[in-house]
This record gives structure tokens, sequence and C-alpha cells, in this order.
């Protein structure tokens, strides 16, 4: 180790300030490359109607006061018809779910569903009503994976928007490739794609995997809906207390 001789007088500075700000200028991409990976994994998790995916908080950037329109528009009937096609008993009082509450899940159903661009938005949004980190969340399928926006509500206070392919890659695993990111309306740099893609699939696998009855026989992504083939909880009930960050990955 090397010792530097210290002048009479003067404290030892261990940290250099430029060093200090440049670490904590890492720590703060790090924390919202994370989160924003997270949140582009939702609509991933939810595809089978599980409930509510994990959704926490971005850090800062700038961004306007409205997410991008993509034309969705949640309604009763769209909503009716997704809990309709539903197998999965969601307990709990819709307006105290949120992304990040603790969640119980047991049993299992066989799936075999197709949702609707309008339907799966309609049940995120009545799921998530009052979600303490996003509103106006909108989820549009496309041929080979989806495109979504979202305003979220803490720190950044900002809308997010992402388009993003996705192929299932086992029963409990899938790969994900972003085309497109903006914060605000601000691109995110390309450079960032591939850390946000590896710490998205790594929290989305994480999630499928750690639900036991989980599985995904099919997961096909095409103009105006999704089809999902699998199995899933028979029963997901809410449980007190919120995960942390660390907890997805």
């Amino acid at each position: 180790m090397r010792i530097e001789n210290n002048p009479a007088g003067e404290a030892p500075a261990s940290v250099p300030l430029k060093e200090k700000k440049e670490k904590k200028k890492k720590r703060r991409w790090i924390k919202w490359l994370i989160i924003l990976a997270i949140i582009i994994g939702l609509p991933v998790a939810v595809i089978g109607a599980t409930g509510v995916y994990n959704i926490p908080v971005v850090s800062q950037i700038f961004g306007t006061n409205k997410p991008i329109d993509l034309g969705i528009k949640a309604s009763p009937e769209a909503l009716a018809s997704a809990l309709a096609g539903n197998p999965v008993t969601i307990k709990g009082d819709p307006a105290e779910y949120s992304g990040v509450r603790n969640k119980k899940y047991s049993g299992k159903v066989d799936v075999d569903v197709t949702y609707t661009s309008e339907e799966v938005t309609s049940f995120l949004q009545h799921f998530l009503q009052n979600a303490p980190h996003i509103r106006d969340l909108q989820v549009k399928y496309i041929e080979g994976g989806l495109e979504l926006s979202t305003f979220v509500k803490t720190y950044i206070k900002a809308p997010v928007y992402a388009k993003v392919y996705v192929t299932r890659t086992s029963n409990k695993s899938v790969d994900i490739n972003l085309e497109k990111v903006k914060v605000g309306r601000i691109p995110v740099p390309e450079r960032y794609y591939s850390q946000i893609e590896e710490i998205a699939e790594k929290a989305v696998n994480n999630q499928m995997n750690e639900i036991e009855a989980f599985t995904i026989d099919t997961l096909e992504f095409h103009d105006g809906y999704a089809v999902r083939k699998g199995t899933l909880p028979k029963t997901v009930e809410l449980l007190p207390g919120e995960k942390q960050l660390d907890e997805f990955l």
C-alpha cells in the first residue's frame, strides 16, 4: 500500500471530492437503470393475469407531466372481459393493491388465454389504481413484443415509454430486447440498453421462478393482442409489507 507524506497540520483526505461526486453519480445511474428495467419487465410478468407485478421508483431525470398516449383506452367493458377470462382468484380490495406489496401465491391452474391491449391495460389500471409510484399505465401489444407508457409519480415525476421485444426461452424465463426508451421526451442513450435488458431479464425471471405455479408453455405477442399458455397460481392474496428494490435481483 502506498502512503503519501502528510504536511504537518493537515488532515488526510480519505477520498477526493471529485471521486466522491463521480461515485455518487455512478450510483444514481445504476439505480435508475435497475428501476427502469423493472418497469419494462412489468407487462411480461402480468401477461397471464397473475395479479400485479412490482414497480419501484426511478431517480431524478427531466420529464413532462403526461405519459405518451399509445391510443389504448381502459374501459369497464374491457375490464369485465379480462376478469371473466382470468382463472386466478385475486383476494383483497383492488384499491389496496400496489406493485411493491407482498403477496401470497397458492394452488395451480392451467391457462390458455388471449388478451387484447385494452383488456390488459384495463386490468392493470384497475389493480394499480392507487399504486404509490406509477399512474396512467398503457400497454400496447405489437408483433413480437409491446409498447408501454406510464407516469412515474415519485422522484423524477415524469413519463416513461418503452418499446420492447420479448421471446420465451424456457417455461420460466424470457429474453428481452429493447428497441426504444424515453424518460419524459428524452431518449435514453442506446449504450445503456444492454444493461437495462440484462437487469430486466434478471428481475422478471427471478420473479417467475419464485412463483412455483408460474410456467410459460406459449407466449406470443401480436398486433393488438397476446397469447399465453401455461400455469398460474390459483389464488393471489395480499400480505402486509412491501418489497425493497434489492429483493428483485
